[in-house]
């Protein structure tokens, strides 16, 4: 695999006014946007997961935000989040012993104290997820992600660098704790989304535990970072949405015509146009979970890995694919991708033909 760059590894290269040595009540409602923002109109509503977070935080403290290099070399990391649906996330609270619970399965099969969370998915709300999690067990949360941006099928850029996904670990609240050993991943993915059916489609989850020297080169480092400082500079509204993304351009700026969604419930994708302000420009917009492709008079001007965010144009919040809405008008933004879905293997799992799009030779 080739190395992650620089302006995804450590986000301290691009702004360190911004790296967080702590995450208290006054950074959660940045972090959240930042999250959705990453989240690139998928990866479920924060607000849930906001409310979660503050009120962990509130509750038991900041929570403390360490780079690997901070970390012993065989410092236990535990990517964690929810698994399933978004939907029954905002629908079936959380009852609170998810993170004891899932720290306490992992212990007791690894033999070993865990030292640090981290987000195997820093985007919408499985990017604060973790955090709650991490203040009310009172570890650190690691700089860091598996992805940087939505993923279907529980992949991630340690998988690409041979970190197993088991054993792997869910429980779901309410005293039930189901370990997965598998021998492919193939065979993980299969049988966590089988556990995931008997637990009523929503549980807690662990997989890819390491030491934070595995972590230092197979995670992408300095999302956290990241998202806090997309969150600020939405927020505060200084200056440019898309100054905040690394490559950040605005791709169109008007209201959403022909919104087409490809099935009567919304939920295998459809494509939208924005017609520019000039009016002698549309934009086109693949969707299916999260925003995957742009283009402009037939040409692709981003594409998966790409972040394509959808702004509401007058708040500057990025808008979920269920809150779309003909005649709105929105400001596209896009920025790079993390560079590690850039190789060879990252392209089969992230790019466009990894959800069916076909484009032209040599287009990524």
């Amino acid at each position: 695999m080739s190395p992650i760059g620089p302006e995804w590894r450590d986000t301290r290269a691009v702004n360190p006014s911004k790296v967080p040595g702590r995450i208290g009540l006054r950074e959660v409602a940045a972090f959240a946007r930042g999250c959705a923002v990453l989240g690139c109109g998928g990866g479920g509503g924060v607000t849930l997961a906001e409310r979660l977070a503050r009120d962990a935080v509130a509750r038991f403290g900041p929570v403390r935000v360490v780079d690997f290099d901070d970390l012993a070399p065989d410092a236990f990391v535990m990517p964690c989040g929810m698994l399933g649906s978004p939907l029954i996330f905002e629908e079936r609270l959380p009852t609170g012993d998810e993170p004891a619970e899932l720290l306490a399965a992992v212990q007791a099969a690894h033999g070993r104290r865990v030292d640090a969370l981290m987000p195997f998915q820093l985007a919408g709300a499985n990017g604060l997820v973790p955090l709650a999690w991490a203040a009310t067990v009172g570890l650190p949360l690691v700089d860091a992600d598996g992805t940087g941006r939505p993923m279907p099928n529980m992949a991630t850029v340690m998988g690409l660098s041979g970190v197993p996904p088991t054993p792997a670990f869910v429980v779901d609240g309410e005293g039930q704790r189901i370990t997965i050993r598998a021998a492919t991943r193939d065979r993980f993915v299969t049988t966590a989304f089988g556990v995931l059916a008997g637990v009523g489609g929503l549980g807690a989850f662990a997989f890819e535990l390491m030491d934070a020297s595995v972590g230092r080169r197979a995670a992408i480092r300095g999302t956290v970072s990241r998202a806090l400082a997309i969150g600020r500079a939405v927020l505060t509204r200084r200056g440019a949405v898309e100054a905040a993304l690394p490559g950040g351009r605005v791709l169109a700026r008007g209201r959403i015509r022909h919104l087409r969604h490809d099935t009567p419930d919304r939920g295998k994708g459809g494509s939208l146009l924005v017609e520019d302000t000039d009016g002698h420009r549309l934009l086109r917009v693949e969707f299916q979970d999260e925003f995957l492709l742009a283009l402009d008079g037939g040409r692709v001007v981003a594409a998966t890995p790409d972040t394509i965010v959808l702004f509401d144009a007058e708040t500057r919040r990025p808008l979920l694919i269920d809150e779309l809405r003909e005649d709105r008008f929105v400001t596209v933004v896009a920025g790079d991708g993390p560079a590690a879905w850039r190789t060879p293997e990252g392209l089969a799992l992230a790019g466009p033909a990894a959800f069916g799009l076909d484009l032209p030779d040599g287009v990524a």
